[in-house]
């Protein structure tokens, strides 16, 4: 991580009523999490983004989400870390990912944007794939041929939206955890215990 006073934990999603409570917005819900946990009021916003501040350790703490539609997060994510003297490396993006079993979660840093179209705005945005992911699976459809568009933007049922509820209560923990510790310490971590649950799967 650099060596800058500022950290950013950035939440993916669509902005809405209608999107709310679909699969694609865990990020949201997770930033949403860290509002409340902060005490915050109303967020303060600049351009199609919102955002609180906070402080953790040494660090000026942004915690945001954009309101742009989500192929369109990349833009005014730059504009907030270029008007607070921030880089890609002072980043967190969390978000939501299919390739995962519902619930589990996984932190990177680098790497391509396994398709997702908000990952990938940033990457656009900052020409620069160097900055870490805090992904929640959200898992794939259940029959073979159904449609994953149509999948990530539905409401879970009640049973997978509970379970997707835990995972961004812990989601919420490591993206502050995060702050203080860095990637490769929490990365160790989050994907060890990930790591477990599979193993526990597979027995």
């Amino acid at each position: 991580m650099s060596a800058s006073a500022c950290r950013f934990l950035i939440g993916l999603g669509n902005p809405g009523a209608r999107y709310a409570r679909t699969r694609h917005n865990v990020g949201f819900r997770v930033i949403d999490a860290l509002w409340r946990a902060q005490g915050a009021g109303d967020p303060k916003r600049r351009g199609d983004l919102e955002y609180e501040i906070a402080r953790a350790a040494e660090f000026r703490v942004f915690v945001a989400r954009p309101l742009a539609y989500m192929n369109l997060s990349g833009p005014p994510v730059r504009a907030l870390l270029e008007y607070f003297g921030g880089s890609c490396a002072d980043m967190l993006v969390i978000h939501d990912d299919a390739d995962l079993p519902l619930g589990t979660l996984r932190m990177r840093r680098g790497g391509g944007s396994g398709g997702h179209k908000g990952v990938g705005s940033i990457i656009d945005a900052f020409a620069s794939e160097e900055f870490a992911r805090l992904k929640i699976g959200i898992g794939r459809p259940g029959e073979p041929g159904d449609d994953i568009v149509q999948f990530v933007l539905d409401n879970p049922s009640a049973d997978d939206a509970e379970a997707l509820a835990k995972s961004e209560t812990a989601a919420a923990e490591e993206a502050w955890r995060w702050i203080a510790e860095g990637t490769e310490r929490c990365m160790e971590r989050v994907n060890r215990r990930r790591n477990a649950r599979t193993q526990e799967g597979e027995l």
